[in-house]
């Protein structure tokens, strides 16, 4: 399963490359629902952690840095770790071509012997951990390098949306490798399980990337009424996840 996500985003990372000048560089050349979907992340992952500024914090799955730069533009000092070498090798070449002090690593959330236990403030995890098999060995490993007191933030797939199991292939919007879906019952519990304490989750987002940037203004308006519509907020896509160590 690992040596399949390896190679997945391994060929992504390959195809992925730009010249880059400035930090929009690495934002610009995606759809503005694409950048609308990331953002969302990112402000829901702060409002959960309220990460103090210059804290330092760890990005589990960073891929090329999509969401690690937009955490350092922010002031943040940052790590990140992925499975895929190339994707690694890509986002450092992107660091040093912007001046950015990030530090990246291959590494396998599972077995993070090349990171201290107790190092970072916070940890942040955007649509990587939902390919693992066994997910508590990760937030094992996750725990163990978090600092006493420190927060992490995970994103998750909502079980409880009919995008993953209805709607996503009428879209023509293909399955992910070795997906896993979740609620946030099983996260508290999982959560519990290892560690951490004041579990809390949001349900962000009915908005996919892949919509057409025509109707983006619809799609944030009809996000922000559902997210605050009793049942229907349920059946969001994002589960974001908070635990204190």
């Amino acid at each position: 399963m690992k040596e399949q996500i390896k190679e997945l985003y391994d060929r992504y990372a390959s195809t992925a490359k730009i010249k880059t000048k400035d930090i929009s560089d690495l934002h610009k050349n995606i759809s503005p629902v694409m950048q609308y979907f990331r953002q969302r992340k990112v402000q829901t992952a702060l409002t959960l952690g309220q990460f103090k500024k210059g804290s330092k914090i760890l990005d589990v799955g960073c891929n090329t840095g999509q969401y690690t730069t937009l955490f350092d533009a922010l002031g943040y000092k940052m790590t990140g770790i992925d499975l895929s070498d190339k994707a690694i090798e890509l986002a450092k070449e992107n660091a040093k071509a912007l001046n950015l002090n990030i530090d990246y690593f291959q590494a396998d959330v599972e077995k993070l012997s090349i990171l201290d236990e107790n190092t970072y403030d916070g940890v942040v995890s955007f649509s990587a951990l939902r390919y693992l098999s066994d997910l508590k060995i990760a937030l094992q490993q996750i725990y163990r390098v978090t600092q006493k007191g420190g927060v992490v933030t995970l994103d998750f797939p909502n079980k409880h949306c009919p995008w993953f199991n209805i709607l996503k292939n009428h879209f023509g919007v293909g399955n992910h490798l070795n997906d896993h879906f979740y609620t946030a019952k099983e996260m508290s519990y999982l959560f519990k399980e290892v560690g951490f304490s004041g579990f809390e989750a949001r349900k962000i987002m009915f908005t996919h990337y892949t919509f057409n940037p025509a109707f983006l203004k619809l799609y944030k308006t009809i996000d922000f009424l559902f997210e605050q519509t009793p049942i229907i907020k349920e059946t969001a896509a994002i589960l974001v996840c908070k635990g204190i160590k």
